[in-house]
């Protein structure tokens, strides 16, 4: 059971999760929210097996340190650590969902990749020479030259809504423009944006748009809108409209 405001939550044990600021910059990014989550694999009911455990670990911090210069943990694709048990997990497979799990927080690693190329020449040289008796003499010697070339890179994964386009302060409802998605359910929950974003990817053949509401922090209000109508929706500050491209070209020419 959850309680407080969005970005202080508090786990049944009664221990704060705080989302550092490192977890939305560079290659870091949250999974599903990140807080009470522990990373799973491609699909959110597939278990990532595929990880290294380290015990006593005392802070988030350290987690991610051992994650981007433990020895045992390159390649490190993402992290799930528990405070309250002092528990690491450094996940080698790729982390692209994640499971319900109070008290631990999941956040995703794009490591750089590392290549290096080894490359060997040889090259023979013969010396030959005549002797004062008139005898012809050779000698060959081999050299092996060898040097690698590393080169290193950062694949990263693009958020989920950079394929999508949106409409900055602007909100669609009943008898302005919009109406819900959902038979009725208008309010789908406190999400991350990407989340929102992928609760109307799920409803293809009605939902046309996702309504999100920026609350300050790293989850925010989100509505499911269809029967769109974008010329009578109304300014609002603070909330936007998201439709994939799909869809786009149609809303804005209704």
């Amino acid at each position: 059971q959850l309680h407080g405001s969005p970005d202080r939550l508090l786990n049944s044990l009664g221990e704060e999760l705080e989302v550092p600021f490192w977890a939305t910059e560079g290659m870091w990014s949250l999974v599903d929210g990140g807080k009470d989550r522990e990373c799973g694999g491609f699909d959110a009911d597939e278990d990532n097996n595929d990880f290294v455990i380290f015990r006593q670990v005392e802070s988030l911090q350290s987690c991610k340190e051992k994650c981007e210069h433990s020895e045992e943990t390159t390649g490190c694709a993402g992290i799930s650590y528990s405070h309250e048990e002092e528990v690491c997990q450094i996940h080698v497979d790729l982390v692209r969902s994640s499971k319900q799990m109070t008290g631990y927080m999941c956040l995703r690693h794009e490591a750089p990749t590392t290549t290096r190329t080894s490359i060997t020449t040889t090259s023979t040289t013969t010396v030959t020479w005549t002797s004062s008796t008139g005898s012809t003499t050779s000698r060959s010697s081999t050299t092996q030259t060898s040097f690698t070339n590393t080169r290193t890179s950062i694949t990263t994964t693009a958020p989920y809504s950079k394929a999508w386009e949106h409409s900055q302060d602007l909100n669609c409802y009943w008898g302005a423009g919009g109406n819900s998605a959902r038979n009725g359910q208008d309010f789908v929950g406190l999400l991350p944006l990407e989340d929102c974003l992928k609760e109307c990817a799920k409803l293809p053949d009605v939902c046309e748009a996702s309504l999100y509401q920026d609350t300050g922090g790293h989850v925010g209000n989100c509505w499911l809108r269809s029967q769109l109508v974008l010329p009578e929706c109304v300014k609002v500050p603070g909330y936007s409209l998201w439709f994939s491209p799909a869809v786009a070209t149609t809303l804005k020419n209704k």
